[in-house]
């Protein structure tokens, strides 16, 4: 999850950056940008799923399908420009390591 936060922060810091930097060999194009907001968009349920899982105040076990489940949809419905590489080695991660679990 922290590789998330950090991607978050150079988006947040980008347009700060342009402003102060007057060479733009240290800042991100437009594309580079557009890259890492997909990304963002594409990792941010793992991250909150993760923490559902990892949760101290509830029973996590029985979060486990619903989470999986709802990762399968996201990467199914969720379309990107950059990413669609990503998205696929993430779906088949998925359902090759549950694949056992997802048959019943």
């Amino acid at each position: 999850n922290w590789q998330l936060k950090t991607v978050r922060r150079m988006l947040e810091s980008a347009d700060f950056l342009e402003e102060v930097v007057d060479r733009h060999d240290l800042t991100l194009s437009s594309f580079e940008k557009a890259v890492l907001r997909e990304l963002v968009e594409v990792l941010e349920p793992f991250e909150e799923a993760t923490d559902m899982v990892q949760g101290d105040k509830h029973v996590s076990i029985s979060l486990a399908l619903p989470c999986v489940l709802g990762l399968r949809k996201h990467l199914a419905e969720t379309a990107t420009r950059q990413c669609t590489g990503i998205l696929v080695s993430l779906a088949q991660s998925l359902d090759r390591r549950l694949a056992a679990v997802l048959e019943d």
